[in-house]
């Protein structure tokens, strides 16, 4: 699949915590998310078993507009058990990760934190079969 969209961060809040894309979800408890960051940093983590794991870490990429209200042109494309990330036009990351059988669930997760609450609008969200 290939997923793309417009992400915004209307209110950043809590600027280190991201909001993102969930991908190769089978279930709410079993899935991956690409997050973005009002500081200019992504990562991507695997939700799996009740338990966090981190196949991307998080690092900062000079593509990604920082602070509230500018937007991000992110893509996912996954083929097989490899996943492609492009923010701004710009490849960031490959990785290999388990994608569930049978096909997947995708959709939106917005974080907040402690040091406040984030509003972050999603736009342009498209996916289509390469």
């Amino acid at each position: 699949m290939e997923a793309s969209y417009t992400v915004a961060f209307v209110k950043a809040g809590s600027p280190n915590n991201g909001s993102g894309l969930i991908f190769w979800a089978k279930d709410n408890d079993n899935c991956y998310i690409l997050l973005t960051n009002p500081n200019g940093s992504f990562a991507v983590p695997r939700y799996a078993s009740g338990r966090y794991l981190l196949p991307v870490a998080w690092r900062e990429d000079a593509s990604i507009k920082k602070g509230e209200g500018a937007e991000n042109q992110v893509k996912v494309v996954t083929k097989g058990n490899q996943a492609t990330i492009f923010i701004n036009g710009k490849e960031v990351v490959s990785f290999a990760g388990q994608p569930p059988e049978g096909g997947s669930e995708i959709g939106f997760k917005v974080n907040s934190g402690p040091e406040g609450s984030n509003s972050v609008a999603f736009s342009n969200f498209q996916v289509v079969e390469p």
